[in-house]
């Protein structure tokens, strides 16, 4: 099945840790640090792993704990 990318700028929610997070997409593309494409998302909560920041690469910025990775099939379009 075709995965769709979400646009930079686009709000999208998605499962984490059992419960659904919303965040704005600030990356879409391949990484440094794993194959495949990636979608980079700032989460309105503290519950991602990094500030935007992967391996010493900046791929974009938040604050400490709002930014995570996320393949492109695991999240869902929303609305802001």
């Amino acid at each position: 099945k075709n995965v769709s990318i979400p646009s930079v700028g686009a709000w999208v929610k998605f499962p984490l840790h059992g419960q659904e997070q919303r965040g704005e997409v600030a990356f879409t593309g391949p990484t440094e640090f794993a194959a495949g494409v990636w979608v980079g998302v700032v989460m309105e909560t503290p519950v991602g792993k990094h500030d935007g920041m992967v391996k010493g690469k900046r791929y974009f910025q938040c604050e400490v704990g709002h930014g995570i990775f996320i393949r492109p099939q695991m999240v869902t379009a929303t609305e802001a």
